[in-house]
């Protein structure tokens, strides 16, 4: 039976939509960027989904398939890519929270780092689609598989595949299957979203709003 790849794509498909806000955000000229991402709940739960997406590849997934690709030395090296790419988008992030901390953020490094981090982040989850996720198809067993998916929805805040929040939408090439496709980030404090994850106030309808 084939891996079911939804809540990979499902995570995707959720953090190029919280990019898109980013983008939207550093640019704004009716608020200060820098207002918004230092106390809206946006900024917050964009930063935990990341973390925890690239952790649990990093430390369940990437092992599981070095195992099953110890004669492969030319697949091994796309892991090797993988963790890279991880690195700099996670000090990207860190690059930003460090100018936020001060008290006279730079708006024109503002913007171009978070350039940067849509950029980066965008051609990452392109790269993991188009090259590693065949690859895992292939190689990875299913009860790794749904070991690995159990870590990421712990770290993530993302169900795994099958979940039953998640209403299963068809998109992209005919053998996969994106779910949540109108799904949002949460803010984990009361009441309960699409994901499964608790919210509350202003983060229910708009997680970047000041």
């Amino acid at each position: 039976m084939p891996l079911d790849m939804t809540a990979m794509y499902a995570t995707h498909d959720v953090l190029r939509r919280e990019l898109e806000d980013i983008a939207r955000v550093t640019v704004r000229i009716d608020d200060d960027p820098r207002r918004v991402l230092r106390t809206a709940a946006g900024w917050r739960m964009f930063k935990r989904t990341v973390r925890g997406h690239h952790r649990a590849e990093d430390e369940v997934l990437w092992p599981a398939l070095r195992r099953q690709l110890t004669d492969r030395p030319s697949e091994l090296v796309l892991l090797e890519a993988m963790e890279a790419e991880h690195a700099a988008i996670d000090q990207l992030i860190a690059t930003i929270d460090e100018l936020l901390a001060g008290p006279e953020a730079c708006l024109v490094q503002l913007g171009a780092l978070a350039d940067s981090l849509v950029t980066g982040l965008r051609g990452h989850l392109a790269h993991e689609e188009q090259a590693v996720i065949p690859l895992i198809r292939r190689s990875l067993p299913t009860s790794q598989w749904a070991a690995f998916e159990q870590v990421h929805s712990e770290r993530s805040g993302v169900p795994p595949s099958g979940h039953s929040r998640w209403s299963p939408e068809p998109c992209g090439s005919p053998d996969k299957t994106r779910h949540g496709s109108r799904d949002r980030l949460t803010d984990p404090s009361t009441s309960t979203s699409a994901m499964g994850v608790p919210i509350s106030g202003d983060a229910r309808t708009n997680p970047w709003r000041a």
